[in-house]
């Protein structure tokens, strides 16, 4: 059984993040389940092969949420929190409340503007080499006198 892609979901529009579980699994990097669109409001993630849900952050949104027709609620407590499941169809709807995270996007003459002022910080080839090792001379080490002691 294989999640919903949250990758052709958000369209390159929105970020993408990982739930912070896949940080302890070994694989949970590359395992779709764990993707997150984190929002201002909460965060979307898929549920299941059919739906989403939504992890909504305060009872204004929750009140928001509950108006849509077609989300289902899973699971709230009385601070606001609350968990909504929906079909793909109405991500756009529920996107419109939960304002995601949007992903940078450069005009080409942003992106040439930032490439001419970070060019001096590029890699350089053979940068990475180790320097030659610089000799330690020998010095004398001087003692300073303590004041007071004779």
């Amino acid at each position: 059984m294989n999640p919903i892609d949250l990758k052709t979901l958000a369209n390159g529009r929105f970020r993408l993040a990982f739930d912070e579980a896949a940080l302890i699994e070994p694989s949970g990097k590359k395992d779709p389940w764990y993707q997150v669109i984190p929002s201002r409001y909460g965060h979307i993630y898929p549920y299941s092969d059919t739906l989403l849900a939504i992890h909504s952050k305060g009872s204004g949104i929750r009140r928001k949420l509950q108006a849509i027709e077609g989300l289902a609620a899973h699971n709230w407590s009385d601070d606001g929190e609350a968990i909504f499941l929906f079909a793909p169809g109405l991500f756009n709807r529920v996107a419109e409340i939960a304002k995601p995270r949007r992903k940078r996007q450069l005009s080409d003459d942003q992106r040439q503007i930032a490439t001419d002022r970070l060019r001096a910080f590029h890699f350089k080839p053979n940068s990475m080499q180790p320097k030659a090792q610089k000799q330690a001379k020998n010095r004398p080490i001087v003692v300073q006198a303590v004041l007071g002691a004779k």
